[in-house]
């Protein structure tokens, strides 16, 4: 679908978009998760999420952005530890 498929939208010359109508609206939601969940987890999620806020805030499911961005482990710190140390803390812990 286009932008210009929605209602109250149309493209002048040049490409210019004009919106004559606001009744809808356009949410945009990011999703950060930490490398290591498999492909259809996230898949399901994001269509959830994308389902959930259609109905929450009544805009068409067409209009809403949902993406997720994988972090590496090592690029995620939480409390100044990073999730591979608290990870590999983990495992040694549950080894001794």
């Amino acid at each position: 679908m286009l932008l210009t498929d929605l209602p109250g939208v149309a493209k002048q010359p040049g490409g210019v978009l004009i919106i004559r109508n606001m009744r809808w609206s356009m949410p945009v939601i990011h999703i950060n998760l930490v490398e290591g969940r498999d492909s259809e987890l996230i898949k399901a999620c994001v269509k959830a999420v994308a389902h959930t806020v259609s109905e929450t805030l009544g805009a068409p499911l067409e209009t809403v952005r949902v993406y997720a961005t994988l972090v590496p482990a090592a690029h995620w710190a939480v409390g100044g530890q990073t999730k591979d140390e608290q990870q590999q803390a983990a495992t040694k812990g549950a080894t001794l």
